[in-house]
């Protein structure tokens, strides 16, 4: 038998698995045996879920014809060939047991996997949304420092009270058999989280790896991914073009996966080759426009065309294996 210490990237990779196991009730055993055994047979196992900010503009639609439930989309994940969700936190529904016991009936009988959004990194807030996410069944919680509008100064300032946090956060998180996913938010480049989570350096705290999001930072999408690929517990999919205003603000425009900046394919294969056993969210918002019924509408028919082309990636990725 192997007595060798796991390394720390192998009990990082191991953590989302006997997460996600754990929402089901499965056995997992030694928590490096996912990592190890199905990167050694060359296989990849993803589970493509929905990020529900793909769908906020009908989410909270001001107009009541326009405006759809979180219940009815969690209904309808397997008709587009999904497994599972990460629910923003404008979204959620409620933390009473009767709405909590209701979203447990509507992913458990169809084995969907189920993460919770938030953002921050004080303490306390982690704790609640842990035994929250603990308590539907959740296997991660995903946060962030800032966004793409956020001074680099301030970020790094951030970071700094978010270290100590994360830390402790990590204890409370492997108590409830929880990841933490910290988001490229736009915020930060690949290698200052990626510095950042050496230095938390605790299996249950890793990367939501965005594949969109570098561009916010300039940041070259294949890179970015090489760089944090080894601590990526949850992903983000999308795809978009990105340009500069003047002043320096950032634009984006939304695209299919297939047919904007990031190349997709390169960075899927990227991180597939780190992680084969990963929890993917697709999260394509789009821009709003003056008009709610044409901003729903086009969020709808982006999210149809979008899902449709992540089942084919997730398949290629399988079938290249």
């Amino acid at each position: 038998m192997n007595q060798c210490k796991p390394t720390r990237r192998e009990v990082i990779t191991g953590i989302a698995g006997a997460a996600g196991a754990a929402m089901f009730g499965c056995q997992t055993g030694h928590s490096t045996y996912s990592a190890t055994h199905h990167h050694a047979a060359s296989s990849v196992n993803w589970r493509l879920g929905l990020d529900t900010y793909t769908l906020h503009r009908s989410l909270s639609a001001k107009d009541p014809a326009l405006k759809r439930s979180l219940w009815s989309v969690l209904e309808t994940l397997g008709d587009y060939g999904l497994s599972g969700v990460q629910i923003d936190p404008s979204h959620f529904p409620g933390d009473d047991e009767a709405t909590l016991s209701r979203l447990r009936s509507i992913v458990e009988p169809h084995g969907h996997y189920v993460e919770f959004g938030m953002g921050g990194w004080d303490v306390q807030r982690l704790r609640e949304r842990i035994v929250l996410t603990s308590r539907f069944g959740g296997r991660a919680v995903r946060t962030f420092f800032g966004g793409e509008l956020t001074p680099p100064e301030k970020i790094k300032e951030w970071m700094g009270y978010a270290l100590p946090a994360m830390k402790e956060a990590g204890k409370i998180a492997a108590d409830h058999n929880i990841a933490i996913a910290i988001e490229n938010h736009g915020d930060v480049t690949g290698p200052q989280l990626r510095a950042f989570l050496e230095d938390v350096d605790h299996p249950s705290v890793g990367c939501c790896f965005d594949t969109g999001n570098a561009l916010f930072v300039k940041e070259d999408p294949i890179e970015c991914a090489k760089v944090l690929a080894p601590f990526t517990l949850s992903m983000h999919l999308k795809n978009w073009t990105m340009r500069f205003r003047e002043d320096g603000h950032p634009v984006w425009e939304e695209k299919p996966l297939l047919s904007g900046t990031v190349p997709m394919r390169k960075v899927l294969r990227i991180i597939a080759d780190e992680k084969p056993d990963l929890y993917v969210a697709l999260e394509t918002p789009v821009r709003d426009s003056d008009n709610e019924t044409e901003t729903v509408e086009r969020e709808w028919r982006h999210y149809k065309v979008c899902t449709a082309q992540a089942v084919q990636l997730v398949n290629e990725l399988g079938a290249d294996a």
